[in-house]
């Protein structure tokens, strides 16, 4: 039957149509990660932030967290004063909100007295430390990396600084990796 330029058309039910649309916006999702990594890839800045005073490195602590759940922190960390100690007095909260969000640690930490109650408390927390004899080692200022970021806590000046870069986290993690493994 010749038909003319006439298009024809056809009523579905409505549960059809949403059927459709859910399989197409499951599919979204689905590639809705690569989508942000390729624009993050071709239009990455780099962040730097810097925090100061006791209030401020309380929240250059916290920073990263929720995107840290269920991953490993590796870090370099500095022994501590009891008046340290009395200034960031929420250092329970900070292992607790770790714990909360499944947040293991892996460190290296300059064998020092001062830390004997973070070492006891390593197990609970989900800590794997590796002391060094203070001689060869005995920082002042922590460093912490996460996947996409590295952070300075400098306690004795009250200052925290977060570099927000993929590729600085990435060598700091590989150099973290080497003194691992050569100790």
């Amino acid at each position: 039957v010749p038909r003319s330029k006439k298009k024809l058309y056809r009523a579905m039910p409505p549960q059809n149509l949403f059927e459709i649309y859910e399989r197409r916006f499951a599919k979204a999702i689905e590639v809705l990660p690569e989508i942000k990594a390729k624009s993050k890839q071709e239009s990455y800045k780099p962040q730097v932030f810097l925090y100061d005073g006791v209030d401020g490195v309380k929240k250059a602590l916290n920073y990263g967290l929720e995107d840290l759940k269920g991953k490993e922190i590796e870090g370099f960390y500095a022994k501590t004063t009891p008046e340290i100690m009395k200034q960031f007095d929420n250092y329970q909260e900070h292992n607790e909100a770790l714990q909360k969000n499944n947040i293991t640690m892996k460190g290296i930490a300059p064998e020092d007295s001062s830390l004997k109650e973070f070492r006891e408390k390593d197990k609970e927390f989900g800590r794997i430390f590796k002391e060094i004899p203070s001689e060869k080692y005995s920082s002042d200022v922590a460093i912490e990396i996460g996947d996409t970021f590295v952070r300075f806590f400098d306690p004795v000046n009250l200052q925290g600084l977060i570099i927000e870069n993929p590729a600085i986290a990435k060598t700091m993690k590989e150099i973290f990796n080497l003194v691992w493994e050569g100790e």
